[in-house]
């Protein structure tokens, strides 16, 4: 009986002392990224997902070059297009974690060299059909029909002309078809062309233009009064972090200078915007300085983002 109740005794013990508890595995990837798609100007970076419950959905991409790192891009897939690359040259590139919970963790580095480019000089057919398919007061998405190489494209490139006559690149190097342009200004006019490149550098005649001019803010209500040198806003709508302000001059008035905006003129019409990252316009009251020659006279049909104000 004795006996018994002591081994009754220490199976209770044993089982009242907690098991230690097992180390937490520590976050790894299986292994390095692997290139794809593999072309002399550019290639498809992916990988597999470390180790983590849940899965991790946000991932920041580096390159490594004489002993440095640099930030390339980020990605919400598994996946992403390394673009611009430069032939018959070898790169090193690794992910890295940005979930709160895994932020910071490392995939081991993956090398590889990029093929030679054809020793070419045919430049590829001009793109064909391009046209704005969807336009928006703060989006415009842009297609077109391939350009012909034989030996293959490499990207497209997409430029855009603004209203002094600048051409300026509009976006990154584009492999698809389409391009879907964010932050545009509302109630602006754009004006849109692209060109082909292959493998070798080279480049197709420009297609023909596309212009648009993107509808008012949905969202925007707004009041306003003027003097011949200011215009005071009154932004009852949503902020805004881009907008326009049009408005229309007396007959023979000239505007010379906004002290806040870009601005330019077309008859007796100007538009004045702000399309920048440092500022906006938000809800409240604000009030703009311009100079005009000519007739001293207040604008009127004040516009904001298209939509006409109220008198303040």
């Amino acid at each position: 009986m004795a006996r018994r109740l002591s081994v009754l005794l220490a199976l209770a013990l044993a089982l009242a002392v907690p098991a230690p508890a097992l180390a937490a595995s520590p976050v790894t990837f299986p292994g390095p990224p692997t290139v794809v798609d593999v072309w002399p100007t550019r290639v498809t970076l992916t990988w597999q997902p470390p180790n983590t419950t849940p899965l991790v959905t946000y991932y920041r991409i580096y390159r490594v070059s004489g002993g440095q790192e640099t930030f390339v891009n980020a990605s919400y897939g598994t996946s992403i297009m390394l673009a611009l690359l430069t032939p018959d040259t070898q790169y090193t590139y690794f992910v890295e974690t940005g979930d709160q919970t895994s932020n910071g963790v490392r995939s081991p580095a993956l090398t590889f060299r990029t093929p030679r480019a054809p020793a070419e000089t045919a430049p590829p057919t001009t793109p064909g059909a391009f046209r704005a398919t969807s336009v928006e007061a703060n989006r415009a998405t842009l297609a077109w029909s391939p350009s012909t190489d034989n030996f293959g494209i490499a990207a497209y490139n997409v430029y855009r002309t603004r209203q002094d006559g600048r051409v300026e690149s509009a976006g990154g190097t584009i492999t698809e078809t389409q391009w879907t342009r964010e932050r545009l200004l509302p109630d602006f006019d754009y004006r849109y062309h692209i060109v082909a490149q292959d493998h070798s550098g080279n480049v197709s005649a420009p297609s023909p233009p596309v212009t648009f001019r993107t509808p008012p803010h949905p969202l925007t209500t707004c009041a306003a009064r003027s003097t011949a040198t200011t215009i005071t806003l009154s932004n009852t709508g949503v902020g805004l972090d881009v907008y326009t302000i049009r408005f229309t001059l007396a007959p023979g008035q000239t505007f010379t200078l906004s002290f806040d905006l870009a601005w330019h003129q077309v008859g007796n019409e100007v538009v004045l915007w702000y399309e920048g990252w440092a500022g906006g316009l938000g809800r409240g009251t604000r009030t703009f300085q311009i100079i005009t020659s000519g007739p001293a006279a207040p604008p009127t049909a004040i516009r904001l983002n298209g939509q006409p104000c109220a008198p303040l």
